[in-house]
Order: C-alpha cells, then sequence, then structure tokens
C-alpha cells in the first residue's frame, strides 16, 4: 500500500535530489557521525555529507581506503571543529585529504587521545555510491 511504501522510505531515508541514503544517516555532523570500526565497510550511498569517528591514543595509526564506485568525492580527516589535526601539519607521514574519482587512502598517526572524524563529501556529484576499510596499527 501506499502507506506502507511510505513508512520504509522514511525508514532508509532519502537525501538530496532523491537520492537514498544509506542506514548510518544521520552522519553529517561530529556530533552525529557514525563510529567506524576495524574492517570493510560496504554499501555506502553519499547524498550529502558522512562523517565517521574513530577514537585513538598516541601512538595509534589508522589506515583509511576509500573505494568509489559512482561519483566524485573529497575524503579528508579533521578534528571535532572541522580543522585538521595539529599532527596533519606536522608529520610528513599523514595523509589527511584525497579527492577524485576512484576514491584513495588516509593515513594518520595519532599524538595525542583524541577522537577523529572521517568525512567524505560530494565535488561534483550528486550521489556517490562507495566502500571503507579501517585498519589500526
Amino acid at each position: 500500500t501506499s502507506e506502507s511504501n511510505n513508512r520504509i522510505v522514511r525508514e532508509v531515508g532519502v537525501g538530496v535530489g532523491g537520492c537514498v541514503d544509506d542506514t548510518r544517516e544521520e552522519n553529517d555532523t561530529a556530533a552525529t557521525a557514525t563510529p567506524l570500526t576495524t574492517g570493510a565497510h560496504s554499501r555506502l550511498y553519499l547524498c550529502d555529507d558522512d562523517l565517521y569517528s574513530v577514537s585513538v591514543v598516541r601512538g595509534d595509526v589508522v589506515d583509511v581506503q576509500l573505494d568509489l564506485s559512482a561519483g566524485e568525492v573529497a575524503f579528508a580527516v579533521h578534528d571535532v571543529n572541522g580543522n585538521y589535526p595539529t599532527e596533519c601539519t606536522t608529520v610528513a607521514q599523514n595523509i589527511c585529504y584525497v579527492s577524485g574519482k576512484t576514491g584513495g587512502s588516509l593515513h594518520f598517526l595519532s599524538k595525542n587521545t583524541q577522537t577523529i572524524y572521517f568525512t567524505v563529501t560530494q565535488v561534483r556529484s550528486t550521489y556517490s555510491r562507495y566502500s571503507l576499510t579501517m585498519q589500526r596499527r
């Protein structure tokens, strides 16, 4: 029925321009970021910014690979205020931003106990499909 179809659409969520968000919504701000766990996360859909949080301690190394199967995105690591963590400007081996049509990898070596955020943002498209894989060392 139309009522049950409406309920299904509301539960899944509809993003910008009819794009259907994944089940991790609403992860659009640091306050609502989805905790990112080690391993592969697939079937992710980007209709608006998607934020993922990772708690780290001094010396933690976090690698996150984004594989893009549709669209074009920017992928960055930042702090709760949206700024690059100090490690991004002071530690040469940190890769804190990538952009493109295929995805890329971010590498973060933490100098502090903190929560960092990984953000996936649309660049030139209204819809993107992607997967994330996180490793900790």
